[in-house]
């Protein structure tokens, strides 16, 4: 099995549309989170390898919740997917944090699985 993934993003759809996308291309989802609070908890239950977060979020912001996973997981890879991953602020606050590589949504599935694949 593929390294493991936890899904980061308040929306639903969003989170199935990462999903089909990863395990089409073998990664090994275990689990998910829809705002910042539960991404922090999941991640220290769950241990994945790797966290697709989002930005914008409800009780902890993507940036937050990366930076307190980040200072007890450090090893963990995390990709910002958000429609503010592009602006250069975002991107130098996000790397202060530990947060691995950007992909801006809109986005494409080819894209996606490139940034991650860089990850590995």
């Amino acid at each position: 099995m593929g390294k493991k993934v936890m899904i980061v993003d308040d929306l639903f759809y969003i989170r199935e549309e990462i999903r089909e996308i990863l395990e089409k291309n073998g990664y090994e989802i275990v689990t998910e989170a829809s705002n910042g609070k539960e991404a922090i908890d999941k991640a220290f239950l769950f241990e994945p390898d790797i966290i697709t977060m989002d930005m914008n979020m409800p009780k902890i912001n993507g940036i937050e919740a990366s930076r307190k996973i980040k200072k007890r997981m450090p090893n963990v890879k995390i990709i910002l997917v958000s429609t503010m991953a592009g602006f250069s602020n975002i991107k130098k606050i996000a790397k202060e944090v530990g947060i691995n590589e950007f992909v801006s949504k809109p986005f494409d599935s080819l894209n996606l699985i490139e940034k991650i694949k860089k990850l590995n």
